[in-house]
C-alpha cells in the first residue's frame, strides 16, 4: 500500500514538474543573446527567466531588460530577497541582462516592441513607486515574479509569466 502511494505521488509530481518545464522556452541561442547579436531596434523590453538554485528550474526568477531608444543604455530591473540600495528589494542594473542566478540557464521568455514596449517603459520610469519594494516573501509573495507581473499589469499588457513563476499572482497594490 505504501509503495503504491509513493509511486502514485512520484508520477503526479513528475507530471507536475513536466508541465512546468514544458512551459519554459529553450535556453538562449546566439541569435537571441544581447552579447552576440545586434540589439533589437528600440524601444524594446525583454523578460528573461532563469532557474532558481536548488529547484532544477521548477521555480524561476525573472529579470526585465529594456532599452528606451538607440541612444539610451540597456537597463535591468528585478526584485531580490536581500535589501540593499535606495529602493529596498528593487534592484536596477545589478546584473547583466542574461546573467544566471544559479539554478539553470537564462531563457528569453518574451519580447515587447513598439507601443507595448513604450507602455512598459512608462511604468519603469517610475519604478520607485512599486508598492512592495519594502517587502519580500518567497511564498506567496511579494517576490520577483510578482514584481514582473505587476509591471506588465500596470502597463496593461495581457501576458502571464511561465508556470514556474511562483508568486506572480500575488497582488501588490
Amino acid at each position: 500500500m505504501a509503495l503504491g502511494t509513493m509511486l502514485l505521488f512520484g508520477v503526479a509530481a513528475t507530471a507536475g514538474a513536466w508541465a512546468i518545464w514544458a512551459d519554459l522556452p529553450p535556453p538562449l541561442s546566439p541569435e537571441q543573446s544581447l552579447l552576440s547579436s545586434p540589439w533589437p531596434a528600440a524601444p524594446w523590453v525583454r523578460i528573461y527567466v532563469a532557474g532558481v538554485p536548488y529547484t532544477t528550474e521548477l521555480a524561476t526568477h525573472p529579470r526585465i531588460v529594456a532599452q528606451a531608444d538607440e541612444h539610451a543604455g540597456v537597463h535591468t530591473y528585478e526584485v531580490w530577497q536581500s535589501v540593499r540600495g535606495p529602493h529596498a528589494h528593487l534592484f536596477i542594473d545589478q546584473l547583466h541582462a542574461e546573467a544566471h542566478v544559479g539554478g539553470g540557464p537564462t531563457r528569453l521568455w518574451v519580447e515587447f516592441r513598439g507601443e507595448e514596449a513604450e507602455r512598459i517603459l512608462e511604468v519603469l520610469e517610475t519604478i520607485e513607486d512599486y508598492p512592495c519594494k519594502d517587502r519580500y516573501r518567497l511564498w506567496p509573495g511579494p517576490n520577483s515574479n510578482g514584481f514582473a507581473q505587476w509591471v506588465l499589469d500596470e502597463a496593461d499588457i495581457e501576458h502571464r509569466l511561465p508556470r514556474s513563476s511562483f508568486g506572480a499572482g500575488f497582488g501588490c497594490r
